[in-house]
């Protein structure tokens, strides 16, 4: 039988019945352990920080793709209605009076082989007034035009009228890169178109 020596307790009786250093080392903290779990709030805060990089460099390259670039020669709203006014067969002001948008899949162009979507807007136009062509007022045209992300197309709202530069043939479309406008934002631009066209004889 064994005799609890005095003023010792049970659990101080074990204690003491067992090596000092294994005590030691069972209660002591491993500090491998201890250096792993100080280094977990490090390790977050950089979890974090390239979160927000990664989320900060996808916003730039959606706004990079997402942007329309154009090439002008000079800043001057003269300078740009000028250049424009040059290259297009017609510039009018008109009415849309039907705008039909369809979404669907073509062959790219750009990459040959592979699809792209186009989201594709039909517009009704009726003229109301020519700087340039042989259009007359009240003609109807129409124009088509791809305003799917980065091709510059110029999308237009129902009922709205517009300074519009047609380039090429028909059926015409839009780009964003020419100051197509609507007619309450063009006051300059119909002076300017005005005296083009008084200086051309149209």
């Amino acid at each position: 039988m064994l005799h609890q020596p005095a003023g010792i307790r049970p659990r101080g009786l074990l204690l003491s019945l067992l090596p000092r250093q294994s005590f030691r080392r069972s209660c002591s903290p491993d500090p491998r352990r201890t250096s792993r779990y100080s280094q977990l709030p490090q390790a977050l805060d950089a979890m974090k920080l390239c979160f927000c990089l990664m989320a900060l460099v996808l916003a730039a390259c959606a706004n990079t793709a997402a942007a329309c670039s154009c090439t002008v020669r000079s800043d001057k709203l003269e300078d740009q209605i000028q250049d424009s006014y040059g290259f297009a067969t017609a510039v009018v002001q008109a009415e849309a009076i039907e705008v039909k948008t369809s979404i669907y899949d073509a062959p790219s162009k750009a990459f040959p082989g592979h699809v792209e979507r186009r989201n594709e807007e039909q517009v009704t136009w009726r003229i109301s007034r020519i700087w340039k062509g042989t259009y007359q007022a009240s003609s109807a045209i129409k124009t088509i035009t791809n305003t799917a992300c980065c091709v510059c197309g110029f999308s237009v709202r129902k009922g709205a009228v517009y300074v519009l530069y047609l380039i090429g043939s028909a059926p015409f479309s839009l780009s964003a890169c020419s100051p197509n406008k609507s007619l309450n934002q063009a006051h300059s631009d119909v002076e300017i178109l005005s005296r083009l066209a008084a200086d051309s004889g149209t």
